[in-house]
Parts: structure tokens; sequence; C-alpha cells
């Protein structure tokens, strides 16, 4: 069986790399997925609402495919993982988007138990209506 931390690399890539069956692979069935409160956004419980999230939501706002991630820290160490990151885009209105993001992630047996996806949400809101 894989690390850890080659789990958590393996989850970030098949998440930006839009592979959505490996990141339900890689989701405990009971996942829970947390995001800043202030998006509105209440956090979502279960691999399949997650998938379903995740494979969909980003589209909303953004070129299909133009996420990117470019991991500035990776850290794991007994379980718990974080990815300190830059994330940029193209938005549905052609404008770039970058952003710093924070991805926190509990592993247990070899999967994804509760992920905790931190931004700078005055700068997503700011640059997406722009």
């Amino acid at each position: 069986m894989a690390g850890d931390r080659e789990i958590f690399e393996e989850f970030l890539d098949a998440l930006f790399g839009r592979r959505w069956e490996r990141v339900g692979e890689l989701l405990a069935d009971d996942a829970v997925w947390n995001m800043p409160p202030s998006l509105g956004l209440a956090g979502l419980e279960g691999r399949d609402a997650i998938v379903a999230f995740l494979s969909t939501a980003p589209d909303t706002v953004y070129e299909p495919g133009s996420l990117r991630l470019e991991p500035i820290q990776i850290s794991v160490e007994a379980g718990n993982a974080a990815c300190f990151a830059n994330v940029s885009a193209t938005t549905k209105r052609g404008k770039p988007y970058r952003n710093v993001y924070g991805f926190f992630a509990r592993i247990r047996g070899g999967v994804l138990e509760e992920v905790f996806e931190l931004l700078d949400t005055v700068s997503f809101r700011e640059q997406l209506k722009a």
C-alpha cells in the first residue's frame, strides 16, 4: 500500500487533472469536505456528493480544465497532510485567476477521511467579479 504522502499527492494530481474516478477511489465512503464558511457553502458529506461537487462546481466559474495547482509546500506526518499552494485558472470571463490555497487532509487506511480547503475568499470574490 502507498504511504500517506503518495496518497495525498496522487489525490491532488487526480483532483487538478480532473480524474474524477480516481478522486473518488482516494476518498473514504463517508469523507467530509470543508470549505471556508464565508463562501456560504456547507461542507459536503460522502464520497459521491464530494465528487459530484468537485467535478461540476469549478466549471461554473472557471474555463473547464484551466485550474492549475502550484504547490509551495507539502507536508505529511502521522496521517495528517497539508498543501500550501498557488492555484491559477482562467475565469469564465476570460480573465486570469490566481490565489493562495491550503488543502489539509486526514488520511486513514489509504483514503482521505476529511479535507479542509482554505483560500483567500476576498481575493476569490474580487477576481471573479472583475
